[in-house]
């Protein structure tokens, strides 16, 4: 099994019962819509702590598994750090064709560089 295939699968298992989670939180939930009135109150009370634990549960997962995520894309694209990145632009002066102001001129020197003559010079 390749590294790649094996990052996957850390991020499937926790999907799966991330799913399983879910529809046990939604299942719990329409229970108490639909008959909380005829249950008995230890019951109620039962379900109303599953559901908020359930709840909780599922917020625990789904931020474990956008960390491991983030820590997957870190891993293939070769960066170690521990904030999350912007991808870089593919050409070096990308950024100053992104924010320049409309109608400003641009020249394109030979070597790939973008200069605003106005604000740069």
């Amino acid at each position: 099994m390749s590294e790649l295939d094996h990052l996957k699968e850390e991020v499937a298992y926790p999907k799966f019962w991330l799913g399983i989670v879910v529809v046990t939180d939604i299942s719990l939930a329409g229970w108490l819509i639909s008959s909380s009135g005829t249950a008995a109150l230890y019951t109620v009370f039962f379900a109303v702590v599953g559901l908020v634990l359930l709840s909780a549960g599922i917020v625990f997962l789904h931020r474990r598994i956008e960390r491991r995520i983030t820590r997957i894309s870190r891993r293939t694209r070769g960066e170690h750090c521990t904030l999350v990145s912007w991808p870089q632009p593919r050409t070096r002066n990308l950024h100053l064709r992104r924010t320049r102001p409309r109608g400003f001129p641009v020249q394109r020197l030979g070597n790939g560089v973008v200069v605003n003559p106005i604000r740069d010079f």
